[in-house]
């Protein structure tokens, strides 16, 4: 009868069940094609997989999320090494109650948000390819006309860009979406930058930074003198025929827009991304896939490199240089602030893939911006030669589990898993009782880019978390506690840790989430401690709050504290 083979690669795996009969060595070896599959010389009929129950699960998991998304459109894509195997829209209704869903086309662009970032990694690793580039040469050297306020800014290479470790504030809010497009917002963000300072020495931690990749658009500039849209398209959109993505009102994607509406169910204005590289790309599902698919192949599409191996191979484990003291210095070996989860583009790893074996990489869009967000997750695992992508109007939390759960079907269908994974349980760790250093290294006012916090020991060893609001101190109901291994969490809440942690001198509160869909504990530093600690507690009342004021007028100018 007919048997279904799951090979790494189809077609040359199924060729390879053409063997010679050992009693007959001169045997008739040939393959004939047969419909969508092949048949050998014993009769036997070889199909490529269908993956029918695959996308059967998906479809329902993808209608139930569907009835309770903030806006009900989601659209999901599964691709392999050959291309796309299924994708498909689903929407709901988009006006006010009692309205009718409105059908959503295959070839609906969707907003990438920073699944554009692969995309850019790709277009500058192609400049490296031509020899046109070095990833470790200054940004300086290519766009003179860069600069920050204070000297370090000269030491900040190509790679840590790329990487999100060359330590600019963060991302350039104005004018980064718009009704109307601004085409001069790479230029915007050059002048912007020339009054602001390094949150940190370059490649000392890394922290998701969209002007990083802003940047990389003057790059492409610099080098080929063609922008940055015009270049994308013509040397990767076009061979991977991504025939209907693009960027807004430079080179635009075709197809229909999405049916986005206002609450009172008017058509919400179309919204321009201008940040191009960070966060600008907008493609079709099968697009999308084709992405996938190149990514997968490791640079190759249609058995022709867009990419060298060298230079995928820096996209695949490329990191810039991580001299962390925190990495030097920690008897625990742990790694620098951010430093183990961000490859260039964006890329990180997935852990929860990981634990059953299988190498994978995930890059998300958490869905921030005016009007109606459109959150995504892109996974790929290139050793099992399977993708996929979830996009729509629902958390980053339930499209990356939807997204998981795609790609775990599939893997399960193709033999690589035994089973989809059972969701995680995360269970509070009993607490124990810290040191005096634990507390000490834990306590004080910390700053961030939206306020201040504040950890102030308990008497039964835990830590109270308050948040200055309105002019004063809101203690949070779950309180922190000393779980051993270095990390404090709270009992509603266990699948966040946090430890503080040093950099240059500087004291940060780090956070990481331990359990959950996506990608596995990637540390990012929370916010930076200010006043520690003094004598068991600090200010209260009038003194508290004039010494809250005085904290975040002292943290504004020196630029370290905000927007951490």
């Amino acid at each position: 009868g007919d048997r279904v083979l799951q090979p790494l690669d189809p077609w040359e795996a199924l060729a390879l069940g053409a063997t010679p009969d050992p009693k007959d060595p001169a045997g008739d070896l040939r393959v004939r094609v047969e419909g969508d599959g092949l048949r050998l010389p014993d009769g036997t009929l070889l199909r490529p997989l269908a993956y029918s129950a695959t996308v059967a699960g998906a479809r329902e998991a993808l209608r139930q999320a569907l009835a309770t998304a903030p806006l009900p459109l989601l659209g999901a894509v599964l691709f392999d090494g050959e291309g796309v195997i299924w994708a498909e829209n689903f929407s709901g209704p988009t006006a006010p109650a009692g309205g009718d869903a409105t059908p959503l086309p295959l070839d609906t662009p969707w907003p990438l948000g920073a699944m554009s970032r692969p995309v850019a990694a790709l277009a500058i690793l192609n400049l490296v390819d031509r020899g046109l580039l070095d990833l470790d040469a200054p940004l300086v050297s290519h766009v003179p006309e860069f600069r920050l306020a204070e000297p370090g800014y000269r030491q900040i290479s190509v790679r840590q860009l790329l990487a999100q470790t060359a330590g600019l504030p963060g991302e350039e809010a104005r004018d980064a979406s718009t009704f109307q497009p601004v085409p001069v917002f790479a230029h915007q963000v050059l002048r912007g930058l020339r009054t602001q300072r390094l949150k940190h020495a370059p490649g000392a931690m890394a922290v998701p930074c969209g002007d990083c990749y802003t940047l990389l658009e003057r790059l492409v500039v610099a080098v080929t003198g063609t922008g940055y849209a015009d270049f994308v398209r013509r040397e990767l959109l076009l061979p991977l025929a991504m025939d209907h993505s693009g960027f807004g009102d430079q080179n635009p994607p075709s197809g229909p827009p999405l049916p986005l509406r206002r609450p009172d169910g008017t058509p919400w204005p179309p919204v321009y991304l201008n940040a191009l590289a960070a966060r600008g790309l907008q493609a079709p599902l099968e697009d999308l896939g084709r992405l996938g698919a190149m990514l997968i192949n490791r640079g190759e599409v249609e058995g022709r490199r867009l990419l060298s191996a060298a230079a995928f191979a820096e996209l695949e484990g490329g990191r810039a240089p991580e001299p962390s003291p925190v990495t030097r210095a920690d008897p625990e070996g742990r790694p620098s602030p951010g430093g183990d989860g961000m490859a260039l583009g964006g890329l990180a790893a997935v852990d929860s893939l990981a634990a059953a074996g299988i190498q994978g990489w995930r890059v998300s869009e958490p869905g921030t911006g005016p009007g109606p967000a459109i959150a995504g997750t892109l996974l790929v695992a290139p050793q099992a030669r399977l993708g996929a992508a979830v996009l729509g109007g629902a958390s980053e939390a339930v499209i990356a589990t939807l997204a998981e759960g795609l790609l775990s079907r599939a893997l399960v269908e193709r033999g690589r898993l035994a089973a989809l994974p059972a969701p995680a349980a995360p269970a509070p760790e009993p607490p124990k009782t810290p040191g005096a250093a634990d507390l000490a290294a834990m306590a004080g006012i910390h700053a961030r880019h939206d306020g201040l916090l504040w950890l102030r020991p308990r008497p039964d060893q835990g830590l109270t978390l308050s948040r200055w609001e309105a002019g004063g101190w809101r203690d949070d109901p779950a309180p922190l506690y000393w779980r051993g291994a270095g990390h404090w969490a709270a009992d509603a809440a266990p699948e966040t840790r946090c430890r503080p942690g040093e950099v240059e001198g500087r004291h940060y509160l780090l956070a990481s989430q331990a359990q959950g869909p996506g990608p596995g504990p990637q540390e990012v530093p929370l916010a930076q401690r200010l006043a520690p600690e003094v004598d068991g507690g600090v200010r209260t009342g009038a003194g508290a709050n004039a010494g809250a004021a005085a904290a975040m007028a002292e943290a504004a100018p020196r630029g370290s504290a905000a927007d951490t």
